[in-house]
């Protein structure tokens, strides 16, 4: 019969023979009864009947040596889930027997083998071991006899015995034991670290970075960040890729402080290519362009030494950092906030910060009067650059400039204009970094922002209106530009509007404002970025095609 049915058959009667036996003192022969029915006890499908004897057992205080003997029959080797199941029930009844069967699976474990050390500490925990944690104290000591056998050439050890700890930590066990449980986490961390090399695969060196971040809560400490950033520095150039696997684990400002040490060591700064790869990790660490100008930043105040043949190289990639980061921070500055700040402030903490550093020469900060931004569409000077990046600046400026005249752009004194305009640099942002994005001239510094048609209807428009003399004189005055759009809107502009939609009625009317206003924006991006035949289509017509007349 099932085990099953045999301990329903058997439970209630079972229990009460055994009293009644055991209360008439004849302990002898209530021995010998569960005896007989521990001897069909004869595998893991007879548990649940194992079960209710051993229970037995224990209420009655009868000797276990039986219990003792038929509990390895009913353990697996390896260990399953249901051996581990009846080591859990039994170590209330039989602990000895539990604590030698337990013995067993620990000499099996060691480097490779430690698979069950969860199951095994959790099985010593529910032994009776004494009070005050006893119990969790000799798990934990065992747990250190296993750090002690750990090796980067098998970081999974690692991760078994890290997470245990940790399972430790927020489980019920008394306060002396939980207070040494991070400490023994950071000693095992420790020794790990110390043992790195290069020659250890990416998973040895991923692990602790992963495991510090999970067993600190994003506090680890400081002597742990030191040791493993030590061990990242014998890294030899051949090795980048492992930097960049610890690099991800750790918080932006180490992971910078670590690159910028790690190119130091290495005399790797002066390798355009390699400060790309640096530049877009770090950018992607903190989330912001102005940390990878910082880093190009500090290498300049390093005095870092560029070979001839990278020189156009890394000027292209200095440049197209720079540009990325005026246009990150152009976005987020309130309306006006350039003008009334004296520029747009491209401050970095490497200059402030990079006179003080061993070997960091100060930088001098200047302004660049003109800059101008193709997301926002405004010009502006950009403030706290260095000579270096305003030298940079410069030199694209005259490059779109010589661009503009040599195809012919007409400039507004031609047009009898009241507005004196320095042309400015036309951005692009470009997060990947890649120095390719810089070389040559900006999409559109190659082709004018109008065209002469364009220009003639303008000056023509505004004579027919009265308006010439109102335009403002200074690019950069905001409120008078507002003023003279509002005034050239109330004596043109409703005029076109009303003539286009006075024949539709109203409902209709509001969805076709909407539609040529969402096909205007369409065609100023287009013409933004096409070409000059482009520009002049979109004009074409003059005031009769409406919204794109206006």
């Amino acid at each position: 019969p099932r085990s099953e049915d045999v301990q329903d058959a058997l439970g209630a009667p079972l229990e009460l023979v055994v009293s009644l036996l055991v209360e008439m003192h004849r302990t002898k022969e209530a021995l010998r009864l569960l005896s007989q029915l521990l001897s069909r006890v004869s595998g893991p499908r007879h548990r649940p009947f194992f079960f209710g004897l051993a229970r037995l057992y224990a209420k009655h205080g009868l000797n276990k040596d039986a219990l003792v003997l038929k509990l390895p029959q009913l353990c697996t080797r390896p260990p399953d889930r249901r051996t581990w199941d009846v080591l859990k029930s039994m170590a209330e009844y039989t602990p000895a027997a539990v604590e030698l069967q337990l013995q067993s699976y620990i000499d099996e474990a060691g480097p490779g083998r430690f698979t069950h050390v969860p199951q095994i500490t959790e099985v010593m925990c529910k032994l009776p071991f004494g009070a005050h944690g006893s119990a969790a104290n000799k798990a934990l000591k065992l747990l250190q006899r296993f750090g002690a056998q750990l090796t980067p050439d098998r970081p999974e050890d690692l991760k078994i015995i890290v997470e245990d700890l940790r399972a430790f930590m927020s489980s019920n066990i008394s306060p002396a034991v939980r207070e040494r449980l991070p400490r023994a986490i950071e000693s095992l961390l420790l020794s790990y670290c110390e043992a790195l090399t290069a020659q250890h695969t990416a998973d040895a060196w991923e692990m602790p970075g992963d495991l510090m971040k999970r067993a600190f809560d994003g506090q680890t400490p400081a002597v742990l960040l030191e040791q493993l950033q030590r061990s990242c520095l014998r890294l030899p150039l051949t090795s980048e890729k492992t930097l960049w696997v610890v690099f991800r684990h750790l918080s932006p400002d180490s992971g910078v402080a670590l690159v910028r040490t790690w190119l130091l060591q290495n005399d790797a700064a002066a390798d355009v290519d390699r400060m790309e790869r640096c530049a877009r990790h770090v950018h992607t660490a903190k989330g912001e362009h102005a940390a990878a100008l910082d880093l190009l930043r500090w290498a300049e105040s390093r005095g870092v030494r560029i070979p001839a043949e990278s020189a156009q190289k890394w000027r292209e990639l200095y440049l197209t950092v720079l540009r990325a980061t005026a246009e990150e921070r152009s976005t987020s500055m309130k309306r006006g906030g350039a003008f009334t700040s004296g520029g747009l402030d491209m401050a970095t903490p490497a200059v402030h910060d990079g006179g003080s550093e061993e070997g960091a020469v100060a930088m001098e900060l200047t302004t660049s009067p003109h800059y101008r931004s193709q997301l926002t569409r405004l010009e502006f000077p950009l403030r706290n650059i260095t000579l270096t990046e305003r030298g940079l600046l410069a030199e694209k400026l005259d490059v779109a400039a010589a661009h503009r005249s040599g195809e012919g752009v007409p400039s507004l004194e031609d047009g009898d204009a009241v507005q004196d305009r320095t042309p400015g640099l036309d951005d692009t942002a470009a997060p990947d970094y890649s120095a390719d994005s810089a070389g040559g001239p900006p999409g559109d510094a190659a082709c004018p922002m109008f065209s002469q048609q364009q220009l003639q209807y303008a000056l023509s428009l505004l004579n027919q209106l009265g308006l010439k003399d109102h335009v403002p004189t200074r690019l950069e005055d905001e409120e008078a530009w507002r003023s003279f759009v509002a005034e050239l809107f109330s004596a043109y502009g409703w005029k076109v509007l009303g003539a286009h939609y006075s024949d539709s009625p109203q409902h209709v009317r509001r969805q076709q404002l909407l539609g040529d206003m969402e096909r205007l924006q369409q065609a100023l991006r287009e013409s933004a970025r096409g070409s000059q035949q482009q520009q002049m289509a979109a004009t074409e017509g003059g005031a009769a095609q409406s919204m794109r007349g206006l």
